[in-house]
């Protein structure tokens, strides 16, 4: 739910979902999204196949949501990218939660620092064949 805020998840991705439906389309696609996945979080962080199994949700939908996850992935890293890590772990985690997302498979993840303690690679490696 919203929590306070002025926007319902629901109407946070029917926004978003007009770039590529019809506005009655949009309504119905996000809400379904949010009946089986139950937050905005959990859609974001969705993998494919999970998306691809409700109803209204077609391939422009799931690029709709997978660049919202990008964008957010962007923002993180570059918000921990520029910082020591050691002292930012909370931030780091916020960006590894949107990164690796809710994903049920089992992946491996490897954060390279500097002597600085500042990332300079991050390599992803899905472990379920």
């Amino acid at each position: 739910m919203s929590k306070g805020q002025a926007l319902l998840d629901c109407e946070i991705i029917e926004l978003l979902l007009y770039a590529v439906h019809r506005r009655i389309q949009a309504r119905i696609t996000a809400k379904e999204l949010i009946d089986n996945l139950s937050s905005i979080g959990k859609v974001l962080g969705s993998e494919m196949d999970d998306l691809k199994n409700i109803k209204s949700v077609h391939n422009s939908t799931i690029a709709v949501i997978f660049c919202m996850k990008e964008i957010l992935k962007r923002i993180l890293r570059e918000e921990i990218e520029a910082l020591p890590i050691v002292s930012n772990w909370s931030k780091l985690i916020d960006y590894l939660k949107v990164s690796v997302g809710m994903y049920d498979k089992m992946n491996f993840r490897v954060i390279y620092l500097n002597k600085k303690y500042r990332i300079i690679a991050d390599e992803y490696k899905n472990m379920e064949q």
